[in-house]
């Protein structure tokens, strides 16, 4: 292996042309042995000779790699930049101290000189006491030192990069009596020894600061230019920080370590396998622009940078238990009568979820409007260092649906929404979003709607409702139960699986189905071509309700769910957008690429949605320099006014661009709130994330990526 990487190296590498950093000249390359092995690299950075007053051109006089011959490495070091004493008093610039008349002395002094020694660098002036008048003492000869020792420190807020001058001890003057207070002042001397460190202070910094190395690496390694069309190549981007430094008489040398970026997340999304293209459900029902009949879902766009894929977990978020696939992208559901019931927060006290199929294609009762989730776990190798194999895994979720109207229109000034649940820590019910109820114009993919208008007995015991329609024994009829509950009774109903959740406090559902809700509990049947087949006011049987469903449900066939989605792919570019910036100033989405970028879209009826929003706020705001994201929170299809207030109502400070005509929002295929797209700074996506329900594969804000690894 050695000597086919020698061959590569020594055969298939071609020449390259790298623009080496503005500040370097002429650099020339050395190998040398030791522990550890390293190469040196000599820069020579630009010079200026004080006797010619020239400028001293590095290609004349390069320097001689023969004089470098110390490995002063360590074996924990990655590098280090060593800069020569010459060089560093050549640049720096000391002020004389000017002559002053002191009680019975007149004091002068020399220019000042630096000398390097073991760990440290003395800052020396010469001075001569002379007397003033015939009764001075006899005049002598003074020393004063300051030893200086180097600090490493950051200018970019991040690791260590640069070092700069920091005083070690006060000053000292030679001989001791001219220390005497009566006879010398060490505050004027310290004012021109702070002044010496200011002026010569940014060269320092500049002079050791490690992106001389760094730059001139990156360069080299940096990826050819982007083809039309084609995949951004992916940038190394080398990180150096130093972690040590030592002053010796012939110069200063600085260590440290070398850190790439970790291995960006594991990219995980996948799309319902479509039975058939052209149309489309009413209300963006499927995913690029297909009739969801399909009961399959495809994973292939899934992989793990750096590695690969070992298994497939599927499951609806409320399972205990994910369907496990190992090594296939495709997920098949299993053949009829292979169902198992999974364990649901109230298992404890017997109760049992219905049983589902992770297959979405299904007769009897139909559970939808609830998070399906894919984990990809899998293995790849350490990005940098001793070369290991890792547990790798991520995460992505999106809303199962089937239509649950009939009949009436869905239209933006009454759009239905159906609230996206989970379980609760409690076990209560967890809204996590809101989706537009789905419509199917032709009623071929309808379930029977078992609806239920509920007061605060009922709403705590919506279990009966499933066991009614599993006890008529219509495995013919597909059968969907929604429960409508006025907000109040949902925050504290009991999560129950299989039940479809509707938040209404306006009265919508009822005028959907035309029935008056003025006398609570009201339950109804509507077959999949619509009406209302049955319905009853008052407290339920489930003995007896089982007997009217038996009777009034409509046969259907197989009725497919949906995954609800963005027509956005990862990866590709964001649409352009033009909205309000600030007051008076008007920008597109593409003027402000440069950094991250969130949009988050939300509506002032999905508390889920505003509170999502709140969220990525808050977290914003705790992220700090260049990386940190601008949010811009999009309202959905209201009016501004409405949409400015609630904003200021609830602490909303992020961009907030109105969308009252959902110009936005159709450009992009909204039809769940909140929906949140990450954008990296050249304006492509990085993540997209359905409600408050899923966990982000890209753990970090908009897109960003592991953190450096050693």
């Amino acid at each position: 292996m050695n000597l086919l990487i020698r061959n590569a190296l020594s055969t298939g590498f071609l020449p390259s042309n790298n623009p080496v950093p503005g500040n370097i000249d002429y650099l020339q390359f050395k190998a040398l042995t030791g522990n550890p092995n390293a190469i040196a690299v000599m820069l020579n950075m630009a010079s200026f000779d004080p006797s010619t007053g020239r400028h001293i051109d590095p290609q004349e006089n390069p320097g001689d790699p023969a004089s470098m011959n110390r490995n002063f490495l360590t074996a924990g070091d990655d590098f280090g930049v060593a800069v020569k004493a010459d060089f560093i008093l050549e640049k720096i610039n000391l002020e004389p101290i000017p002559n002053r008349r002191i009680f019975l002395y007149i004091l002068s002094f020399r220019l000042p000189t630096l000398e390097f020694q073991p760990g440290r660098i003395l800052w020396k002036v010469k001075g001569h006491a002379e007397g003033s008048h015939s009764y001075s003492p006899p005049a002598f000869d003074f020393t004063v030192t300051q030893a200086f020792k180097l600090k490493l420190v950051s200018t970019t807020g991040g690791p260590l990069n640069t070092a700069e001058l920091e005083i070690d001890g006060d000053v000292s003057v030679d001989p001791w009596y001219a220390d005497l207070s009566s006879l010398f002042s060490k505050g004027d001397i310290r004012s021109q020894r702070d002044q010496n460190i200011a002026d010569n202070q940014p060269f320092v910094r500049d002079s050791l600061d490690v992106q001389n190395l760094g730059g001139f690496l990156n360069a080299l390694l940096k990826p050819p230019e982007q083809v039309p069309g084609g995949p951004t190549p992916q940038e190394v981007n080398l990180m150096l920080a130093y972690t040590s430094s030592a002053i010796t008489p012939s110069g200063i040398a600085l260590s440290g370590s070398l850190a790439v970026p970790g291995w960006p997340s594991a990219h995980v999304e996948f799309q319902q396998i479509p039975a058939a293209t052209g149309g489309g459900l009413h209300g963006a029902g499927g995913i690029g622009g297909t009739v969801p009949q399909g009961s399959d879902y495809s994973a292939l766009n899934s992989w793990i940078p750096g590695g690969a894929i070992k298994q497939f977990e599927w499951a609806y978020q409320w399972q205990a238990q994910p369907y496990i696939d190992a090594n296939r992208f495709v997920l098949i559901p299993p053949p009829p009568g292979t169902v198992a019931e999974m364990a649901t927060p109230g298992a404890a006290s017997g109760l049992r979820a219905p049983g589902i199929s992770i297959g979405p294609a299904s007769t009897g009762p139909v559970s939808a409007y609830t998070p399906l989730c894919l984990t990809v776990r899998g293995l790849r190798y350490s990005s940098s260092g001793q070369a290991v194999q890792q547990p790798v895994s991520g995460s992505a979720c999106g809303a199962t649906t089937v239509p649950v109207v009939q009949g009436v229109e869905v239209t933006l000034g009454g759009a239905l929404m159906v609230a996206l649940t989970q379980p609760g820590s409690s076990g209560h019910v967890e809204v996590v979003g809101h989706a537009v109820a789905q419509r199917d114009a032709t009623g071929s993919n309808t379930p029977n709607r078992l609806v239920h208008f509920a007061d605060d007995k009922t709403a705590s015991s919506l279990g009966l409702l499933l066991d009614a329609v599993r006890g008529s024994k219509r495995a013919d009829a597909a059968t969907a139960v929604l429960a409508v509950l006025a907000p109040d009774q949902l925050a504290k109903a009991m999560y129950t699986p299989g039940i479809i959740y509707a938040e209404d406090g306006t009265g919508a559902w009822a005028r959907a189905f035309g029935v008056k809700t003025s006398e609570r509990p009201l339950t109804l049947i509507a077959g999949p071509k619509g009406g209302v087949a049955w319905q009853q006011e008052g407290q339920l049987d489930s003995g007896k309700l089982a007997a009217v469903l038996a009777k009034y449900l409509a046969r259907t066939g197989p009725v497919a769910q949906s995954v609800l989605g963005l027509s956005l792919r990862i990866g590709r570019s964001a649409p352009n957008f033009l909205f309000e910036l600030a007051p008076g100033q008007r920008a597109t989405l593409r003027k402000i690429a440069g950094r991250p970028i969130i949009l988050v879209f939300w509506k002032s009826a999905s508390k889920a949605s505003l509170q999502a929003a709140l969220d990525l706020q808050k977290t914003i705001g705790k992220t700090a320099g260049q990386r940190r994201p601008i949010l811009l929170a999009i309202n959905d299809g209201e009016a501004p006014e409405l949409a400015r207030r609630v904003a200021l109502e609830n602490g909303l400070t992020a961009t907030l661009v109105p969308d009252p005509r959902r110009n936005i929002s159709l450009a992009y295929g909204v039809n769940i709130w909140p929906t949140t797209v990450f954008l990296d700074a050249s304006g492509l996506v990085t993540g997209i994330l359905y409600g408050r329900l899923a966990r982000d594969p890209r753990a970090s804000l908009a897109g960003q990526k592991d953190g450096p690894s050693r």
